[in-house]
């Protein structure tokens, strides 16, 4: 299911949490933090740029 906006503080650090029990605790933190703080459809896409 996509989600419908960003996600809220209490989703991102039980994210975090739980990619710090699968991951370990400097990884999940690293690839959360890697993550973009914006809804995906923000983002620019390369045919925005050649438009």
């Amino acid at each position: 299911m996509p989600a419908s906006g960003p996600i809220s503080e209490g989703q991102r650090l039980a994210l975090m949490n739980r990619l710090g029990e699968v991951l370990g605790q400097e990884e999940g933190r690293t690839l959360l933090e890697s993550l973009p703080d914006v809804h995906w459809r923000d983002l620019t896409t390369e045919g925005d740029i050649l438009d």
